[in-house]
């Protein structure tokens, strides 16, 4: 995943926003080993979780301390051969949780083995790249999100009722 650490650990405001680095080093190691780029999203599981402290918020409480002092031990601090900001890597202290429907759907599969080690070099052909997936992901997730806000049985209740009824078979 492109978001890696960052995207799991969003921050309160940032729901359904990829959390991308703006470098194109995913699509470059696709181009590199010729591997079919898959884009793939899913809507439902954000709306389950809302955040009670998100990693800043965390990092500021009395917790902070202790968290930064257990990364500086483990050799990840401000000082390390490879530091890592904990706002970035600490994931949020989520509410609890809703029982939300889930929506998933894979999109158009993205090719590379056309591609030659000249255009893996090439900065525009990869960002053109980069953008194509990045678009795709963004516009299969607002495509969920219409067809989840479209759908009678997106919340719990009337799932719940039409099931006990067995007036659905949970399709």
């Amino acid at each position: 995943y492109p978001g890696g650490a960052r995207e799991v650990a969003k921050r309160k405001g940032e729901k359904y926003k990829l959390m991308w680095k703006e470098d194109a080093e995913f699509v470059r190691l696709a181009m590199r080993f010729k591997c079919t780029i898959v884009p793939f999203a899913s809507v439902g599981t954000e709306d389950a979780f809302d955040i009670a402290m998100d990693s800043e918020e965390i990092m500021a409480s009395p917790m902070g301390p202790s968290i930064q002092a257990m990364m500086d031990g483990a050799g990840l601090g401000a000082d390390s051969e490879y530091p890592v900001d904990p706002i970035d890597v600490i994931p949020p202290i989520p509410h609890m949780p809703k029982p939300e429907r889930l929506y998933f759907k894979f999109s158009e599969p993205i090719r590379t083995d056309h591609f030659s080690k000249e255009d893996m070099n090439n900065t525009e052909v990869c960002q053109e790249l980069y953008l194509q997936v990045k678009s795709s992901v963004e516009g299969t997730i607002t495509e969920l999100q219409a067809k989840r806000d479209a759908d009678p049985l997106s919340k719990f209740i009337p799932r719940t009722l039409l099931s006990s009824f067995e007036l659905w078979d949970g399709t």
